[in-house]
């Protein structure tokens, strides 16, 4: 695959070899803009979701802790030197985008990305959210109508290695006739 450069090749010199170095491992240029996506996922709540956290599982969403056996879950290892850059900082955030139908819900909508876990026993797994990770958060309070809406987190660090998912927190169970679907995006970007 051929590399687009943002500069001239001088022949003869070291210079060529220095700024295809530079252009590949990104030193001496922003890369801080755009985010990259490395993560995503989906869940509808529906009226009758009750109130607790709802680990992020297709439609419906599993409540953490339950039986997520043939729940269409998606499991992520975040390995942090998978992502890191020498001499530049990664910072990451995460994005959420949530569409409401025609009945609004009162209710405050918190999504986060969460440590997961696992237990089960024969025939069943549980997989449960620790404590949500620091500055992932992105809330929705009494979203309007027939709308579709976007928020973001504010930058955090990458957690410790691990196995993490998104979460949505529901204080208060979702009310008859209440439709919503969520999609969370984890991004990255580095700094000098």
């Amino acid at each position: 695959m051929p590399i687009n450069l943002d500069y001239p090749l001088t022949p003869g010199t070291n210079q060529n070899v220095t700024d295809v170095a530079n252009d590949i491992t990104g030193v001496g240029r922003d890369v801080t803009a755009p985010y990259r996506t490395i993560f995503g996922d989906t869940v509808g709540l529906y009226d009758g979701a009750a109130a607790a956290l709802v680990l992020f599982a297709g439609d419906g969403g599993v409540t953490s802790g339950y039986d997520f056996s043939s729940a269409p879950y998606n499991l992520f290892y975040l390995n942090a030197s998978d992502y890191s850059i020498p001499g530049l900082t990664t910072k990451a955030r995460v994005r959420v985008t949530m569409a409401v139908n025609g009945t609004q819900p009162i209710q405050s909508f918190v999504v986060g990305l969460y440590p997961l876990t696992s237990t089960g026993g024969a025939n069943s797994l549980a997989i449960s959210g620790g404590d949500v990770v620091s500055g992932s958060t992105v809330t929705f309070t009494d979203p309007p109508a027939n709308t579709i809406s976007s928020g973001l987190s504010s930058s955090f660090t990458l957690p410790s290695d691990g196995v993490y998912g998104f979460g949505v927190l529901l204080a208060v169970g979702l009310q008859t006739s209440t439709a919503a679907k969520l999609t969370a995006l984890l991004q990255l970007a580095w700094t000098e």
